[in-house]
């Protein structure tokens, strides 16, 4: 994977799994990598369509 200045899925992860040990928090419903698509879909949606547009 490219970095480019951004996280690469990595370093995410890792940084995730840190945090959610740290606060104790339950197994996740779904994959880290159904979870990552989802906000990446929901960023570039967002980037498109302007700061004020909400989903969910």
């Amino acid at each position: 994977m490219l970095n480019d200045g951004h996280y690469n899925l990595t370093e995410m992860w890792r940084e995730f799994r840190s945090l959610k040990f740290e606060l104790n928090l339950p197994q996740m419903p779904t994959s880290f990598e159904n979870w990552y698509s989802q906000l990446c879909s929901k960023v570039k949606a967002h980037r498109k369509t302007g700061p004020i547009r909400q989903q969910d």
